[in-house]
């Protein structure tokens, strides 16, 4: 009997101990998995801007669809607080070409997008909760005739 619970008690133990690493792997996993996809949207936002011809006034331009994967937490993933495109927390940094995540407890990360994007509406575009995002990315002119990647959901 005294063994018994002796194992249990070891057993609690080290399941104790080993619980901190495990959140931490569970959220290094989930921060590359949205990293990574985050990537695809600067990649395709790019590709529109740098292989496809600009469409004249009026007509619709390229698009691209990009999903955005927020896994649901479990032991082997952290939750996904957001995902934002456009500067929606005032991070001081050029507001048409950055996406903002933070997974878990963890810090904002800011991803600097080689293109210029921007949203369909005059608000940041926020992705929450677990779940794959279709996001479409159009190439379209703004108000000075530029190009520019307008980001929004289907």
């Amino acid at each position: 009997m005294i063994r018994l619970v002796l194992a249990v008690v070891l057993t609690l133990a080290l399941v104790g101990l080993s619980m901190p690493a495990v959140d931490r792997a569970g959220t290094v996993r989930t921060d590359e998995r949205v990293g990574s996809d985050v990537a695809a949207l600067d990649r395709a936002a790019t590709a529109l801007l740098e292989h496809e011809e600009l469409p004249p006034p009026g007509t619709a331009g390229p698009r691209r669809i990009v999903t955005l994967s927020l896994p649901s937490p479990s032991l082997a993933r952290a939750p996904v607080d957001y995902v934002v495109v456009g500067d929606a927390f005032d991070s001081r940094t050029d507001e048409d070409r950055i996406v903002a995540y933070r997974v878990g407890r963890g810090a904002e990360r800011l991803v600097h997008v080689d293109a210029p994007i921007r949203t369909a509406g005059s608000d940041p575009l926020v992705l929450r909760g677990s779940g794959e995002y279709d996001l479409v990315l159009t190439l379209e002119r703004d108000a000075s005739d530029d190009p520019v990647v307008v980001v929004s959901l289907p």
